[in-house]
């Protein structure tokens, strides 16, 4: 027998709950991964999670049309399917929020790097210049 539309949906909803759970845990080590530097291996991570993302977008968007086009479910069918559904919408939003938060995070990050740099610029450029026997020696020399 073929599974009704609201089990296809509801075993849908299960498994995007998980993982939104799991990139939620996850997301909890990018954040102290940016702190500690080490963040390649979760990068590549989370590109993996990109890639699942869009997968479940496309799965979502044919769900959606069919349990939308379809003939009416039970109440009961559809009562289930409500309460997942919003507790996929809440994960969601707590989703966003963090994704939100990790970017404020990576571009403060990158805004601390970029003014060390160029602090370390502006150093290397100064030992260049006065350095003994470069370049302006003489008139360095002459003031020792």
């Amino acid at each position: 027998m073929a599974e009704s539309r609201a089990a296809r949906v509801t075993r849908y909803l299960e498994r995007h709950t998980a993982w939104m759970r799991a990139v939620l845990a996850e997301l909890d080590a990018l954040a102290a991964a940016m702190d500690g530097g080490d963040v390649g291996s979760l990068l590549e991570e989370q590109g993996r999670r990109t890639r699942e993302a869009e997968h479940f977008l496309r799965e979502h968007t044919g769900l959606l049309r069919e349990w939308d086009g379809g003939a009416g479910a039970p109440e009961e069918d559809r009562a289930a399917v409500r309460a997942l559904a919003a507790e996929a919408g809440a994960l969601a939003e707590r989703l966003t929020g963090r994704y939100e938060a990790l970017l404020d995070a990576s571009t403060a990050a990158r805004s601390r790097n970029r003014a060390a740099l160029d602090t370390l610029r502006r150093g290397r450029d100064m030992m260049r210049k006065y350095r003994p026997g470069g370049d302006g020696a003489d008139y360095l020399d002459r003031k020792a």
